[in-house]
């Protein structure tokens, strides 16, 4: 047997901090005797002391503990006023069973009772009675991690009773054990399946503790999220971009209404388009970008929210590889039909956006798309006229380049440019050269179709040579609007296209050339076969110089195998063709250099030689 010390503990192994049982005139600490921890056949000490607060001598005596396991080692005495007494109490036993009694402090002005209890180790699982999940979305799961902490000094058993739980409310794990000084999260799920107010009591079983209960409440709410038009109205039917050229672009305002009282997350998924079967003749170089897409992809919306949604069409148009072919073929109007998901990735809510639009390809002629004014003097000017047709179903607005010498307007005096051409329908334009210095012109206009999705190239060349005065200028306040009106010159014959008849004349080389035009629409002729010489010579240049690396190269490849063959059967005398020889001999035809050495007499040097040597000086130069 051993003896441990006295202590005052608590139950489960903590201090516990009492109130003395007092009365006027006697007072005892501890109040009450707590033996926690305890083990079989150890002998444990708890010591008391006894008080004396009256003003005279006071003589106690005690009645000790009924059961044999409490042993009270003290005899009657006397206490002094104002002193103090101590007394000790032992605790010992053979079975493991807890033990509660008391022993009692009997003087002549009363009786003090103090109680006695003896606790075998046990555990103690503490938790927050209560889990509240907050508010949570219908159709929706959420989950709080419950801590459960054991502080006594033997392992503990935890059960959650599956009776009495509300539908949807599970605990993970419902049973386990916890170690003595350490803890152990369990998780509480609920899933929402209906709106209200959630509430359930769940019994908490812990073995060689009470029973517990735990509270868990939720609150489960309506969650939805709207797609709504640009004017807060409901889409419930698909979204048309209408008809658009390719190139162009069209973007649809939509809002995401969140109306639930907690933010959520959304995510936007484009369609998976499939790849259309198409030979390998008309399968695009690189496959086309999306033409409707939705900015921004996924996001989050704020409760009782709104978030700006835009969905933008532009087809683009990608051409196949047609070879070689002379003609391309016109291109169909292409039909787009796509659906797009959009799902809440909180409540799992999922919505369907169909989007549609189609997509053509201008079809804008020209009359003409070469004009030659010839000969215009400086100071004056010449018009001609290009008829512009637009012969798809959509207006298209056009536009031209500023060049200098030329300049465009309508015949119409429309206010422009851009002009706007009406779907089968076509606008006169007038192309007036009127050159401010001399010297030959030749020009390309761009003209710019829907703010740049096709551009078509008018040339225009014209010459000055010769210079007129200037017009007088019109003033005065008699004038109108008619004398600012510029009047228009149109050349002898309007140009045309080329014709077809094989019996024209055989001077000119196209029959819109004029006699006035000969010679200028020639040179500009002439200039175009050089254009052709040269660029015959350059593509020629650059066949022979790939022929030629070619060849070198296939050279270079015999040598090498040549040579390592040579080397294989040791053959020294091998040349390698590779080198480039230059014919040189090393050192061949290169005289040795000899330096010019002179030769000098010193008459004084000489004179001097044999003067002032002695006998034994060792033949030197200084005398002693």
């Amino acid at each position: 047997m051993s003896v441990s010390g006295g202590s005052h503990t608590g139950k489960g192994g903590s201090v516990v901090a009492l109130n003395p049982t007092h009365n006027n005139i006697m007072r005892i600490s501890p109040s009450v005797g707590e033996f926690s921890d305890i083990s079989c056949d150890l002998i444990y000490v708890i010591r008391f002391t006894i008080f004396n607060m009256s003003n005279k001598v006071q003589r106690v005596r005690f009645v000790p503990p009924g059961t044999a396991v409490f042993k009270l080692i003290t005899m009657p005495q006397t206490i002094a006023a104002g002193l103090k007494q101590e007394i000790e109490v032992e605790f010992c036993t053979k079975e493991t069973k807890d033990a509660n009694d008391s022993f009692s402090v009997i003087t002549d002005e009363g009786r003090l009772e103090v109680p006695l209890h003896a606790w075998f180790p046990r555990p103690c699982i503490r938790f927050d009675d209560e889990v509240d999940l907050g508010v949570i979305p219908v159709q929706h799961n959420a989950s709080h991690s419950l801590v459960l902490s054991n502080t006594g000094k033997s392992p503990g058993t935890f059960q959650f009773k599956s009776d009495g739980m509300g539908v949807g409310l599970t605990v993970t794990p419902h049973t386990g054990t916890v170690e003595p000084g350490a803890s152990r999260e369990v998780q509480v799920n609920y899933f929402g399946s209906e709106t209200g107010l959630f509430v359930s009591v769940v019994q908490v079983v812990l073995p060689e503790q009470s029973t517990r209960q735990l509270k868990v409440t939720a609150r489960v709410v309506e969650s939805k999220v709207d797609i709504l038009s640009s004017d807060n109205i409901p889409i419930s039917s698909a979204l048309d971009f209408g008809t658009l050229y390719y190139g162009q672009k069209k973007t649809i305002d939509v809002h995401l209404l969140n109306s639930s009282p907690f933010s959520t997350s959304f995510t936007i998924h484009s369609p998976e388009t499939q790849e259309d079967e198409q030979d390998d003749d008309s399968r695009p170089v690189t496959p086309p970008p999306p033409p409707i897409e939705a900015i921004p992809a996924d996001g989050r919306i704020a409760k009782q929210q709104l978030v700006p949604v835009k969905l933008c069409f532009q087809p683009i148009y990608k051409e196949g590889k047609t070879g070689f072919a002379s003609k391309k073929k016109k291109p169909e109007p292409c039909s787009w039909r796509q659906t797009f998901g959009v799902e809440i990735v909180e409540t799992e809510q999922k919505m369907d956006l169909t989007l549609t639009g189609r997509a053509i390809h201008t079809d804008v002629e020209l009359s003409q798309s070469t004009f030659a004014f010839g000969e215009v003097a400086v100071n004056d000017h010449m018009d001609m006229i290009l008829t512009v047709s637009n012969r798809a179903e959509l207006p298209v607005d056009m536009s031209l380049s500023k060049v200098a010498q030329f300049h465009v307007r309508a015949s119409s005096y429309r206010i422009g440019p851009p002009w706007r051409l009406q779907a089968h329908s076509d606008m006169n334009l007038v192309i007036t050269f009127k050159p401010h210095q001399l010297g030959l012109f030749s020009k390309t206009i761009q003209m710019s179709l829907c703010g740049g999705i096709k551009t078509i190239p008018i040339y225009v060349q014209g010459t000055a040579s010769k210079t007129i005065p200037k017009a007088k200028i019109t003033g005065g306040t008699d004038t109108g609007s008619a004398d600012f009106k510029q009047d228009m010159k149109f050349s002898a014959t309007k140009p045309s296209s080329v014709p077809t008849d094989s019996k024209a004349s055989p001077k000119k080389e196209y029959a819109w050339m004029t006699d006035e035009t000969d010679e200028i629409a020639m040179l500009h002729m002439g200039e175009m076969e050089q254009r052709k010489e040269h660029q015959k010579l350059y593509n020629n240049y650059l066949t022979q110089s790939r022929l030629n690396r070619e060849y070198n190269k296939k050279l270079l490849h015999e040598a090498n195998l040549e040579k390592k063959e040579r080397a294989l059967i040791g053959d020294a005398s091998y040349v390698d063709r590779s080198l480039i020889d230059m014919g040189m001999t090393p050192a061949e035809g290169l005289r040795e250099p000899e330096p010019k050495v002179f030769m000098k007499e010193d008459p004084l040097w000489r004179a001097d030689a044999d003067r002032g040597r002695g006998e034994g000086d060792g033949g030197r130069l200084l005398a002693k």
